[in-house]
């Protein structure tokens, strides 16, 4: 139920009866009594109120100005004041008070939460107030002010924090904003803010806030920018030279894969997460889900993503002419001076590397030289801490720094299995009429092929030319051997290197 009163106190002060102003407060100082006894929060001495706004007068006289100022407040705000022979204190249960309010959201810490706590907020405390006569109420509301600034901009972190690792940055600049018209000589919210402008290629707008930033400083505060503002200057100066690189699109949507997705987003935004490897058997998707998601995650690194399709190398210790070659450097002969080179051209960078069949840099035998691949990745990780790694691998790498993203089939929702299976028939024949009988057949294929993506499409292609019903019964029969002989089994013309072509485009 609504409280008959709302006391805002950030902001320009006012008081709202049933969201209408409450006009009619003798003085400037009788609001300020008011919004005092609401942040003390407990009764006050009613001499102590008479020394602290009319210090300067005769007891009498300050006496007989706060009982004017009492008889005001209480004329206009019935019930909200107890006023006693010796003290008074505000009603709590009579008004609801915004500086409150935040505090009592922002204690329960969770995101949502403390955006609620935002939204009692409207500025500085007591914005505009400025009482030059009462020298202990000023003094005691400038330690007030400090304390308000500090809560709101440590609830502004948390929150921008919040919509940053979401990819949210809209919501985190429109905060950063705020927060800096708080206190614009905060570094730290211009540092993000730059970080945040320049991932989104808006770099003449990230490199201008530095300079907003470093006049402020100068002529606020006669100080120099710090050694990590002027180091992000430099790094996104040195971004702005660099073409930025970008993965290949997917071939196709993904279907049915919305949780998976946004879970792989999330590890994608977290800073802490290094290495993630996606796990799962051939066929099952895992380069259609790491290039969906590097796409929708390309705006979170400043130079974008970078692509590597370890099919294309013959042995692992190929990987550093692969990647120099991708980020348009001319890779030299020595392997190991081009183990050197990469790491150098990395180091700077903040990007995705997206390591496409990653079992590719595993040992193939016990104490084998392939094992270069995992070492190279070490040295990365260490040299490079700017660049996230994103691994496609049929098994894990077994790192330390590795956190597996295990992939399974669409077979857990049977509807979106269904739902490629008939996008990809209409591919290969949009005349393609259901019936109950191959909705039925359909939904036997997708069950027997426990959802993997190859699969469903490899039946798919099949069912223009034998029917969908043929390719299930054909399925079942071979239910023992389905792991890709799908093509031979239903006839199909695709030979080896198409179907191997295919098992590579989804992992």
């Amino acid at each position: 139920m609504a409280l008959p009163y709302t006391l805002h106190l950030s902001g320009p002060p006012q008081v709202l009866a049933a969201d209408a102003v409450v006009h009619g407060f003798e003085s400037e100082k009788a609001l300020a009594l008011l919004a005092y006894l609401a942040l003390i929060g407990r009764p006050v001495n009613r001499d102590h109120l008479a020394g602290l706004f009319w210090g300067e007068f005769s007891t009498e006289r300050s006496r007989g100005n706060l009982r004017r100022v009492l008889h005001n407040l209480t004329h206009l705000l019935p019930d909200v004041l107890e006023v006693e022979r010796h003290s008074v204190h505000l009603v709590a249960e009579r008004v609801t008070v915004d500086v409150c309010e935040f505090q009592r959201q922002a204690a329960n810490g969770d995101l949502a939460a403390l955006t609620d706590a935002l939204d009692w907020c409207g500025g500085e405390l007591l914005e505009g107030v400025a009482l030059a006569d009462c020298p202990e109420f000023e003094l005691w509301l400038v330690g007030e002010r400090e304390r308000w600034r500090g809560e709101v901009l440590a609830v502004l972190d948390a929150v921008i924090a919040g919509h940053t690792r979401r990819g949210d940055y809209a919501a985190s600049l429109a905060l950063l904003d705020r927060g800096l018209a708080l206190a614009p000589w905060l570094e730290h919210l211009h540092r993000h803010k730059m970080l945040l402008l320049a991932r989104q290629g808006h770099f003449s707008a990230a490199l201008k806030q530095y300079e907003l930033c470093r006049r402020l400083l100068d002529n606020e505060l006669s100080a120099q920018p710090s050694h990590e503002l002027v180091a992000l200057h430099t790094h996104i100066e040195a971004a702005r030279q660099r073409p930025r690189s970008a993965a290949p699109q997917p071939l196709h949507a993904l279907v049915g894969r919305r949780q998976e997705m946004a879970e792989l987003h999330a590890l994608l935004l977290d800073p802490a997460q290094r290495l993630i490897t996606i796990v799962g058997p051939g066929g099952i998707g895992k380069s259609a889900l790491a290039l969906s998601a590097a796409a929708a995650t390309d705006f979170a690194f400043l130079d974008g993503v970078l692509y590597a399709p370890l099919l294309t190398v013959a042995h692992p210790r190929d990987l550093p002419q692969l990647l120099l070659l991708q980020l348009g450097v001319a890779p030299p002969a020595c392997s190991a001076c081009a183990a050197e080179q990469m790491v150098a051209a990395l180091q700077p960078r903040e990007l995705l590397l997206v390591l496409d069949n990653g079992e590719h840099l595993l040992p193939a035998a016990p104490n084998s030289h392939a094992e270069d691949g995992l070492t190279l990745l070490r040295r990365l990780d260490e040299a490079a801490p700017h660049v996230k790694v994103l691994v496609t691998s049929r098994q894990r790498l077994g790192l330390r720094a590795e956190r597996v993203f295990p992939l399974s089939g669409l077979a857990q929702t049977a509807d979106a299995a269904r739902a490629l299976f008939w996008q990809r028939l209409a591919q290969e024949n949009p005349q393609w009429t259901r019936t109950a009988t191959e909705e039925a057949a359909a939904a036997v294929i997708c069950a027997l092929l426990e959802g993997s993506p190859l699969g469903i499409e490899l039946a798919a292609a099949q069912c223009p030319q034998h029917g969908c019903a043929a390719v299930a019964a054909s399925l079942q029969e071979h239910a023992h051997s389905l792991a890709l002989g799908l093509p031979e089994q239903c006839g199909t013309a695709r030979d080896t290197a198409t179907v191997r072509e295919e098992v590579n485009q989804y992992g």
